[in-house]
């Protein structure tokens, strides 16, 4: 069995009035170190690749503590093997963490990771020379679709960034 990590907050917090289940159906609890803890819940591997149902329990978690305290929101799939090294996080990054949750104290983000099936869109490519954007397929786009064009750039170098991103943190 591993740890899953949720989120970091302050210790000590309110505590739950009822027990969170989290991905896996286990129950979610705090490794306290110092004044952080990190909420937890121990998770096989083999019910960790991400579902729908698994994401959406773990974003109920994480807003739960959410509801109650300034929290910074981990990644789905942040695993370490034990608690000690969760604590080991803590430890080695609780200066870091105590900044951030000051920081981010009275803060709400939302955000929205959209990614697209491959299709002419796809084709997009930011950059290019000069800075200017190329679209490649069956049918360019109007051009009272710049705009449109610009946002579709973005959104892919977006992508691009992301999957970049993941290939080093799994």
């Amino acid at each position: 069995m591993s740890c899953l990590c949720y989120c970091i907050c302050r210790h000590p917090g309110p505590g739950s009035a009822e027990p969170l289940l989290g991905v896996g159906g286990r129950p979610v609890y705090q490794v306290a170190h110092r004044r952080l803890s990190a909420a937890v819940s121990m998770i096989d591997l083999a019910d960790l690749p991400p579902n729908l149902l698994r994401l959406r329990t773990y974003e109920n978690v994480v807003v739960s503590f959410q509801q109650q305290r300034t929290v910074i929101p981990m990644r789905y799939g942040c695993v370490v093997e034990k608690e000690s090294q969760v604590i080991q996080l803590l430890d080695e990054n609780g200066a870091h963490y105590e900044l951030l949750l000051q920081e981010l104290q009275g803060c709400v983000e939302m955000g929205l990771r959209v990614l697209l099936p491959p299709g002419p869109w796809a084709a997009v490519t930011p950059g290019g020379p000069e800075g200017s954007r190329e679209v490649a397929g069956l049918h360019p786009p109007a051009a009272g679709a710049a705009a449109d064009r610009l946002g579709l750039a973005y959104l892919t170098a977006r992508k691009a960034h992301y999957a970049h991103q993941d290939r080093w943190t799994k």
